[in-house]
């Protein structure tokens, strides 16, 4: 139980869940774009908008995670570290559009509220 992060199957979990959690803030994030577009009302797309810090929250765990796994388990798992590296680029660039969104939308909704 001492080496479970030495597991391969540990390590495929993380993956998968990593891929998951990506795709989820995806999902929500054009959701709030479309109905961002729609005229909803505020409370909505703020409570979208957590949403999506939520899951791009959970997204960076379990990719650091990963990115943990694939250090320790470099030499015995045959591992590409640019895989890793791939997503945590990949998440980094949705966060940082996100918040960017985000930002330009409160600053939005304070000058004109």
């Amino acid at each position: 139980m001492r080496n479970l992060h030495r597991e391969p199957w540990v390590f495929e979990v993380f993956v998968k869940l990593g891929d998951i959690a990506i795709f989820l803030t995806l999902g929500v994030f054009f959701i709030f774009l479309i109905s961002s577009s729609q005229g909803i009302s505020r409370e909505s797309v703020v409570l979208i908008l957590n949403y999506v810090t939520i899951l791009s929250l959970i997204s960076a765990v379990i990719l650091v995670i990963n990115i943990v796994f694939i250090f320790f388990n470099k030499k015995k798992l045959s591992v590409n570290i640019t895989l890793g590296i791939k997503r945590i680029l990949l998440l980094v660039f949705f966060l940082g559009i996100f918040l960017f969104i985000n930002i330009i939308y409160t600053l939005s909704q304070g000058s004109l509220g």
